[in-house]
């Protein structure tokens, strides 16, 4: 671990020399790399204290100014840029006693080296002011950048160029399954890629389902390790057991774009050494064959079928007839010689190829007779309470009857197969198809007692009554406007090729509306007021609103349906105000100085500002008064109207296509 760890960290340091540019793409941002140390005028690097960043896209001929790559001056603005629980990782990393102590430390030590795994970090890289994140250039096919590295004097360096085309998919094949481990508590799994195939691959997403049908929920990330000549991603989730589970991974980059996704892992918490047997009941004499049943094995879902073995001698020579499925009741052998005596006994085979040991024996003796068979009637097609599929017909009244076996064939197709062993009863249960977007038919035989069959019944067809739902939309994004509002999601064909269409509900927000994170039906969407927004069904995965009115505030919800008809539910409902951009404002750091106080700020917008709006007031003033206006790309101001010892409140406003924003976070500094 620690080798692999050095071996990733060393790639991190030596992405920038300052004589050339790394620029890597991303999930939602493209990265630029600038320095292998945190940039600062209180810490250069040599005599180098930050850099200037500018940015041109596809066919813009000019740079256009993106912004300083600095380390963050404050606390509040290194955590905000970091991360919430970064103090603490350095805390436990450097074994210090107080967020103040790492705090200190951040300040003391620019070098990405004294930071271990932290440096793998982009957000971390970010605050520290080696690594620029631009979130706007994902709009672009190809992008340039150029580099003017500020120095101790107050000048420029000559400037460094880089390009880079975007959308070109990371070079990562789709992991394999390795191996896994279940018990009762836990489930081990792990992937495997080539490092030649996947030289991109440097951490795995995992994601597992607790039941089918059930939603993927991400369970967390594994480095990618390389394990001699492979690249293993393993992961170990605590699990209930008795209880089946779905994981598959998807291996992404360094920066977060995603690779293929492996295939379904379907396990079991169950620890496969102790398995079910065969409950003898019952043998019946026939004149077609000797009949065996049994009442039903508890836990079937734990075993893959049941072994039946015979033999003339109760001590020796039993050999295999053979493999029944699990949910099995009866055996029926038609194998057989006259008047010879058979012992039988029955072993259950685990899902993992584990074999249990003999059930008790049984033994029976057959005299065959010719006997004759008429074909059931009146066959209806019916589901239990599980939402299986529950076939019943009319027995045939003739004391020569021996039984009944139902065939099954899929919708469309004519070669009808065995889905059940000869029954005594005129009713059967199918539990072996779960597809409710599959339509089967079934008919059934009668068996007299030389094991004569009648000819197929009439047809019934069915379906389970399990429905299938189409996955939830989830990453639902909107951005307002005036006069629209737009609607973004992610696309659910990739986890259910059957979805096909989605639709947008929405609702004008009133007092006590109330924001939902759970999943939501159609019909509670409905019940709450929700109406369709899209007249015909939506195949793109946005949606523009353009029917919202101005100052009002609307909640959304979007599902997904399939090729079938069926709508599945939302994934929680959220808010948006119409009528105005909603943009984020920069935070400020005003500091005293010689010459007055100056503000400063990091432009973390999306769309381009056109100028920033400084206000100040004192403590006597209730509202703010202007200051002046900064033009895009300075991110400086200086009030040199200030009193010595007087205390100030600094804010901004932003405006951006014509829109006034609200108004920032108020900082305060005292001359």
């Amino acid at each position: 671990m620690k080798k692999i760890i050095t071996i990733l960290y060393s790639l991190i340091i030596s992405l920038s020399a300052y004589s050339q540019i790394t620029i890597k793409e991303g999930k939602d941002a493209v990265y630029v790399f600038v320095s292998n140390r945190g940039l600062s005028p209180e810490n250069p690097a040599g005599n180098l204290t930050g850099a200037i960043i500018e940015r041109s896209g596809d066919n813009e001929k000019e740079f256009r100014s993106l912004g300083r790559v600095q380390s963050q001056i404050t606390r509040e603005g290194f955590v905000k840029t970091a991360g919430l629980g970064v103090l603490k990782n350095i805390m436990t990393l450097k074994e210090l006693k107080s967020e103040e102590e790492a705090w200190a430390f951040v300040k003391a030590n620019p070098e990405l080296e004294k930071y271990g795994i932290l440096a793998l970090n982009m957000d971390f890289l970010v605050a520290m002011g080696a690594v620029y994140k631009d979130t706007e250039a994902k709009k672009f096919k190809n992008v340039r950048y150029r580099i003017e590295y500020l120095n101790t004097s107050g000048t420029k360096e000559k400037p460094i160029d880089g390009s880079l085309a975007l959308g070109v998919p990371p070079v990562i094949e789709k992991p394999k399954l390795k191996d896994f481990l279940e018990t009762d508590s836990s489930i081990t799994v792990s992937w495997i890629l080539s490092p030649e195939k996947s030289p991109e691959a440097f951490m795995g997403q995992i994601w597992i389902r607790e039941k089918a049908n059930a939603p993927f929920r991400k369970a967390g990330s594994s480095l990618a390790l390389q394990v001699e000549d492979k690249i293993v991603m393993s992961w170990t989730e605590p699990v209930k057991p008795e209880q089946a589970y779905g994981f598959y991974v998807v291996p992404v980059t360094l920066v977060g774009l995603e690779g293929p996704r492996s295939d379904t892992a379907q396990l079991i918490s169950r620890t496969f050494t102790d398995l079910p047997q065969v409950p003898i009941a019952n043998i019946s004499d026939t004149l077609g064959g000797i009949l065996i049943t049994w009442n039903k094995i508890n836990s079937t879902e734990l075993i893959s079928g049941i072994l039946v073995e015979r033999s003339k001698n109760p001590a020796e020579g039993f050999i295999l007839l053979d493999t029944i499925p699990a949910v099995s009741t009866s055996f029926y052998d038609q194998r057989i010689l006259p008047n010879t005596l058979y012992h039988y006994r029955f072993r259950t085979l685990g899902l993992r190829q584990g074999i249990s040991e003999p059930s008790a024996y049984v033994s029976h003796q057959l005299v065959v007779e010719n006997r004759g068979v008429e074909a059931p009637e009146n066959i209806v097609s019916g589901h239990d309470k599980a939402g299986n599929i529950h076939i019943t017909w009319d027995r045939v009244l003739s004391p020569e009857i021996g039984g009944y076996q139902v065939f099954r064939a899929p919708q469309g197709n004519d070669t009808f197969e065995p889905v059940s062993n000869l029954l005594d009863e005129n009713t059967f249960t199918d539990t072996t198809v779960r597809n409710s977007r599959t339509v089967y038919k079934y008919a059934v035989k009668a068996f007299n007692f030389e094991n004569r069959a009648s000819g197929l019944s009439e047809v019934v067809f069915a379906s389970p009554a399990k429905k299938i739902l189409p996955p939830t939309p989830y990453n639902v994004e909107s951005y307002s406007e005036p006069g629209r509002i737009s609607i973004r999601w992610k696309d659910m064909v990739a986890f259910d090729e059957s979805v096909v269409s989605y639709t947008v509900y929405r609702k004008e927000v009133t007092a006590g509306t109330r924001s939902s994170d759970r999943e939501i039906s159609v019909e509670e969407l409905k019940k709450t007021g929700f109406t369709r927004m899209n007249t015909h069904p939506l195949a793109e995965v946005i949606f523009p609103d353009r029917t919202v009115s101005s100052g009002k505030t609307y909640q959304y919800a979007v599902t997904a349906t399939d090729a079938y008809g069926v709508e599945g539910p939302a994934l929680g409902l959220f808010s948006v105000s119409a009528g105005s951009i909603h943009v984020p404002v920069p935070e400020i750091y005003p500091r005293a100085t010689s010459k007055g106080v100056e503000i400063t700020w990091t432009d973390l917008l999306t769309p381009p500002a056109e100028k920033y709006e400084i206000y100040v007031r004192t403590p006597n003033e209730k509202i703010p008064r202007k200051l002046g206006d900064a033009p895009p790309g300075k991110e400086q101001f200086t009030d040199t109207r200030v009193v010595s010892g007087q205390l100030y409140f600094y804010s901004m406003k932003l405006r951006v296509n014509g829109q006034e924003s609200n108004f920032g976070k108020e900082k305060s500094v005292r001359k």
